[in-house]
């Protein structure tokens, strides 16, 4: 992975953008294998759907960290739930719900 350092970012109603491109994405990723914008994950009537933004390295998605993942096409979405992998890039991320529903 690019970074170990965990980082924390609110998913919100809406479509939510990631990428490298400080400014242009609602998170951003510092990671020379992420496009400046990648991907997106999309908050819609209480499912998250991940999606690719034809982004260079791809995007992809696991059960779980350490297991295989399945790469997205281009624009292609993909529900993605509670403790799913995803990777941007060669950003591992997971999707981590809270009580309350907030990521």
């Amino acid at each position: 992975p690019a970074s170990s350092i965990p980082l924390f970012h609110y998913i919100l109603p809406g479509r939510n953008t990631i990428g490298k491109a400080a400014g242009q994405v609602d998170i951003c990723l510092a990671s020379k294998a992420c496009s400046k914008v990648h991907a997106c994950i999309e908050l819609r009537h209480e499912t998250y759907l991940l999606s690719d933004l034809g982004s260079t390295n791809g995007t992809a998605f696991g059960e779980f960290p350490g297991t295989a993942s399945t790469k997205l096409a281009s624009e292609e979405e993909m529900e993605v739930v509670d403790g799913q992998l995803i990777l941007i890039g060669d950003v591992e991320c997971s999707l981590a719900l809270t009580e309350g529903g907030i990521v």
